[in-house]
């Protein structure tokens, strides 16, 4: 999660290693603190309220003698400066 990656980033440094130049980090659930860190980091929206009111819903219909419908919620990558392109050198 998010938490952990700021934690990582941290540790990251401590290395002496740069986040977004020598480490792509990535978080999930784009929390607030996200965008305001050293290094903005690269989140993933999981739109967990939409996926909360969505099973709740469903729950309802199911209780209420309806067809189980599937939706689905889909991720969303938010792209900020703690990922890079990986360099073909170090790829090899």
């Amino acid at each position: 999660n998010d938490f952990a990656a700021i934690g990582a980033a941290g540790s990251i440094r401590n290395h002496g290693l740069r986040v977004g130049e020598d480490v792509s980090l990535i978080g999930f659930n784009n929390i607030a603190l996200t965008d305001e860190m050293h290094v903005p980091l690269t989140s993933i929206e999981s739109h967990a309220f939409d996926m909360g009111r969505d099973a709740l819903q469903l729950f309802a219909e199911v209780l209420a003698g309806g067809l189980e419908v599937q939706r689905r919620t889909e991720p969303v990558l938010v792209v900020r400066e703690s990922t890079g392109e990986a360099s073909r050198s170090r790829l090899a």
